[in-house]
C-alpha cells in the first residue's frame, strides 16, 4: 500500500556523488521558490548538469524549470550562477492551477483499497484527458512536462510520463521517470515511460 514518501530526494539523486548531491540540494531549494537567477557553490560543469537532471527527472511538479537556461563560471571555470531564459512569469499560478485540477482524481484515489486500483486510475484519467500531439508546443504549454497534460490536454510520452509519475508519489506510490531509446518502424528514437513500485514489485 502507499507509503510516506521522501518529497526532497528521488530515485535519480540516489546515484549521485557528493559535490552532485549538493548541486542537486541547492537547485531544489531555490527552484522550488520560483527564483529566475541565483548563486551556487562553485562546482565542475559535469557535476553541474548532471545534478539540474537529476532535480528535474525526480521533480515531475517543476515543470516550468525544464526549460533554458543559463549557467555563469567563476574565474576557476566552475559553475557558480544558474538563470532561466523563458519563464513568464506566471508558473507559480499555472502550478496552483494545476494543483487544483488534479484534487478530483486525488479524492477519488484515496477511497480505492490497493496501488494496483491507484495506478490504474491515474493512467486511465491521463490517457482519457490527454490526446497525443506531434507538435512541441500544445496551446503554450510544452509537451515534454505536466501542464501539457494538466493545462493543454495534448502531450507526447514525457508529458504522459512525468504526469503519472506526479499522481502517483502524490498518492504515496513509489514511480520514477525514465527515458531511452525505443524501437520504432525498425528505428531507434527518444521514448520516456515510467516504472512503478505496486503491490511489492516495480512495473
Amino acid at each position: 500500500m502507499a507509503k510516506q514518501l521522501d518529497n526532497n530526494h528521488g530515485f535519480y539523486y540516489e546515484f549521485l556523488n557528493n559535490s552532485q548531491k549538493k548541486t542537486y540540494d541547492t537547485l531544489l531549494t531555490h527552484m522550488r521558490q520560483f527564483e529566475t537567477a541565483f548563486e551556487i557553490d562553485a562546482v565542475s560543469t559535469a557535476d553541474y548538469l548532471i545534478a539540474n537532471r537529476a532535480v528535474l527527472d525526480d521533480h515531475p511538479e517543476l515543470w516550468w524549470a525544464d526549460t533554458p537556461a543559463r549557467y555563469s563560471f567563476n574565474i576557476m571555470g566552475k559553475v557558480v550562477k544558474h538563470q532561466f531564459l523563458e519563464l513568464k512569469g506566471n508558473e507559480k499560478q499555472i502550478t496552483a492551477a494545476m494543483a487544483q485540477a488534479i484534487q478530483p482524481v486525488m479524492e477519488q484515489s484515496r477511497k480505492l483499497d490497493s496501488d494496483w486500483k491507484k495506478a490504474l486510475l491515474f493512467h486511465d484519467y491521463i490517457v482519457q484527458k490527454t490526446k497525443f500531439n506531434t507538435g512541441r508546443d500544445t496551446d503554450g504549454y510544452l509537451d515534454q512536462n505536466i501542464s501539457s497534460v494538466f493545462m493543454g490536454g495534448n502531450s507526447v510520452c514525457a508529458g504522459y510520463a512525468r504526469a503519472f509519475m506526479l499522481l502517483c508519489r502524490s498518492a504515496g506510490i513509489e514511480c520514477i521517470y525514465v527515458s531511452g531509446p525505443a524501437s520504432k518502424n525498425g528505428n531507434n528514437v527518444r521514448h520516456a515511460w515510467n516504472l512503478a513500485h505496486i503491490d511489492g514489485s516495480w512495473t
